[in-house]
């Protein structure tokens, strides 16, 4: 989703409830990298 994807919904639904899900979608992607970047860690002690 991009940012006007996000500024459309905020009359349907409300401020609050969008910021939610963008805080929540943000948290999501960096969890992820988080995840990969601890798998690379443990592969990388594997080897020694």
């Amino acid at each position: 989703m991009d940012y006007i994807d996000w500024i459309k919904m905020v009359p349907d639904v409300g401020f609050p409830i969008v910021l939610v899900f963008y805080l929540l979608y943000r948290l999501e992607k960096s969890m992820e990298h988080l995840q990969d970047m601890l798998e690379d860690l443990i592969s990388l002690l594997k080897k020694r």
